[in-house]
């Protein structure tokens, strides 16, 4: 249970001057459930203005990313979502792009898929976040930053998020963009979305780095991980599906590596112990039928 809500008093110079950081984010994010890991996610890692996100709704997703029916809802990796220029509190006054992670793209696809399953029927007006306003919002930041001891202001997840943007895209205009601000490439798309379907996968590209993932793994460790999968398939028969169900486990930040690699090393053994008791087997067979053959 979280502890009753608490007012700082803290001097607002003082509060601007606390930061945020992964493991702050992470703290956030392990105490959340999907609804909250989302609008957290929109707010601090898409730097997405609170106003907007209860704006959301489902028509909003890329076609290309986003496959709806009556039982499920399936989403692209790294799902792009546009936030249209009428919404209230887009300041920007343009159509901009937010492009979710891979984690944030798992949450909420199990979030739409959990609310389908209680009867909700989504259609193209449905909101993306059951949230009625910013206020709601707020409450959810406030609840969260008051778990974890944090004084800092609210608005320091966008300031964390456009953080990392920088740190994984060096295109200025593209980031401007993507905060909403009206640069030379909202200029150019300002009216209708006239990015290509290729244009879109090669900007989600530019964003889809170990910068913008809290829980995720960088390339160099996602190569260091499938080459102890090699290894280890090369000493015995590891189930397939087990093991890319724990790689998805990964990257949608439902598990830690520590955790992969011990679920993963369970895995080994169980099949080492298999292919042993398999072996012991084939030889007792033998040995039996050897045994018989010379009684006769």
């Amino acid at each position: 249970m979280f502890r009753e809500m608490r007012f700082d008093k803290t001097s607002r110079k003082t509060r601007d001057r606390t930061m945020l950081t992964k493991n702050i984010m992470k703290k956030l994010f392990d105490n959340a459930d999907l609804k909250e890991k989302i609008v957290i996610g929109f707010y601090g890692i898409n730097a997405l203005r609170p106003s907007l996100i209860p704006q959301l709704l489902m028509e909003d997703f890329y076609r290309e990313d986003f496959e709806n029916n009556d039982n499920s809802v399936k989403l692209a990796r790294n799902t792009w979502i546009w936030v249209k220029r009428e919404y209230e509190g887009n300041k920007g006054n343009i159509d901009f792009p937010i492009i979710l992670t891979a984690e944030e793209t798992a949450w909420l696809e199990q979030y739409l898929n959990n609310r389908i399953r209680k009867g909700e029927k989504l259609t193209p007006k449905s909101r993306i976040v059951l949230a009625e306003n910013k206020r709601q919002v707020d409450y959810i930041v406030d609840k969260f930053f008051d778990a974890i001891d944090f004084a800092g202001r609210r608005y320091l997840l966008r300031h964390y998020a456009f953080k990392q943007l920088k740190r994984s895209c060096e295109d200025y205009d593209f980031r401007e963009w993507l905060m909403g601000h009206k640069g030379k490439m909202s200029a150019v798309y300002d009216h209708e979305h006239y990015l290509t379907h290729e244009e879109i996968e090669e900007y989600k590209a530019m964003i889809n780095s170990e910068a913008l993932h809290i829980y995720g793994f960088s390339r160099s460790q996602q190569a260091l991980i499938e080459t102890r999968i090699d290894t280890i398939k090369a000493l015995c028969n590891l189930d397939t599906n087990q093991v890319e169900a724990l790689k998805k486990e990964l990257a949608s930040g439902k598990i830690i590596i520590q955790t992969f690699n011990d679920k993963l090393t369970k895995l080994a053994q169980n099949a080492m112990n298999k292919q042993i008791e398999t072996r012991f087997e084939e030889l007792f067979i033998r040995m039996n039928k050897r045994y018989n053959s010379h009684s006769t």
